[in-house]
Formats: C-alpha cells, structure tokens, sequence
C-alpha cells in the first residue's frame, strides 16, 4: 500500500512539471526576458518597440516664383546614382539617373538640352543632402532662371559644383542654399523649368523614432 501511495504522489508531481514549463515558455515567446525568473513584471513587452516613422517635407522652391510645372519623388528602394547638369551662362538643366531595386535604371531631367553636361557618378552610401547657389533674371528671355547651382551630399559637403556662370544676361542675382541637416536625404525635387531651369527646391524624407 506505501508503494502504490507513493507511485501516486510521483505521478502527480511529474504531471504538473511540462504543464509549468509550457506556460513559462508561452510567457518567454511574448516578452524579452531580463533574467528575473521570480519576478512576472520584470518582462519588457514587445509591443513597447517603436516603429520608424518617415515624413516628406519640402524646402523651396528657389528662383522664378511663376507655377511650378514639375515634380519628382523616388519610390520606395530606389537612389540617385548619377547627377547630371546642363549647363553654360545659367543652369540649363539638373537631372538624375535614378537606380531601382532590381539594379534597372531610369533618367530624369528638368530644364533644356543646351550648355556642357556634367556628369557625376555618386558613391556607395553617398545620398543628397541639400542645394545652393543664385538665381536671377535672364535679359536674354525674359525671365529669371538658376545662375548657379551646388549639389551637396553626405560625402561631399562642400557639393559639386557650382555649375553655371550666372553671368553675361544675368543680372540681379540673389543667393540661396536649403536648410542645413534637415533630418533625412533628399528624395525629390520640384519646381519650373522650360530652356532654362527657373526654380528648384528639394523633397525630404525626414525619419524619427
């Protein structure tokens, strides 16, 4: 009869072992553990994890105040690879050759086809940060257009440039540079442009925590 009795009190005790460790292994799976075994609140909850939330802000545009007649934004995965500038007495053109996630490539281009072209092959990791340069009226045109224009990166923070002489038919200039760490690369541009490019401004991608 002891032997049965104790046969019985091992069974039970044996029974209840998986079914505690079951529940303490579901509690693991929800929580990051913190090496309290004692202590149920010590857990952290997963759902305290902050996602990165990412907001578009414009700066700009700088130079001709007329309508805007386009705008360019990266989609989701894709970069600059190449900038490419037009340019002679005024900035004729900017324009990118944009690298999407396939390893494919598009161009873009805002402005006239005349001037000498620049060209310039970014580096890896290398993205927009900011612009700068003049703008002024074109005695030639009619209108005022870019004089100058300096592209500046994370790499390059001096920029490349500045293209453009902003001379002869240009009078009247006046300066302009984007905002300075702004939060985020650049992820667009938007303005006017016809012969010459007559503004330009700049979309961010601004992320915070």
């Amino acid at each position: 009869m002891a032997i049965n009795r104790a046969s019985f009190i091992f069974f039970i005790l044996f029974s209840l072992v998986p079914l505690s460790f079951a529940q303490y292994n579901n509690n693991n799976n929800n929580y990051y553990y913190n090496n309290n075994y004692n202590d149920p609140t010590s857990y952290t909850p997963s759902s305290e994890y902050k996602p990165v939330v990412k907001e578009m802000k414009k700066y700009g545009p700088y130079g001709s105040i007329l309508p805007q007649n386009y705008e360019f934004q990266l989609n989701e995965g894709e970069i600059f690879g190449e900038i490419h500038v037009r340019h002679d007495h005024m900035v004729d053109s900017v324009g990118f050759l944009v690298s999407k996630p396939d390893k494919s490539t598009y161009r873009v281009q805002f402005g006239g086809d005349g001037g000498e072209l620049t060209r310039i092959v970014l580096e890896d990791g290398e993205y927009l940060t900011r612009i700068s340069g003049k703008y002024g009226y074109d005695t030639g045109r009619n209108y005022v257009a870019i004089g100058t224009l300096t592209i500046h990166t994370n790499l390059h923070p001096e920029g490349y440039g500045p293209f453009g002489l902003a001379r002869d038919n240009a009078g009247n200039l006046f300066e302009f540079q984007s905002p300075e760490n702004v939060g985020g690369p650049i992820v667009g541009f938007f303005g006017r442009s016809n012969v010459l490019l007559e503004s330009i401004g700049i979309i961010v991608r601004k992320e915070s925590y």
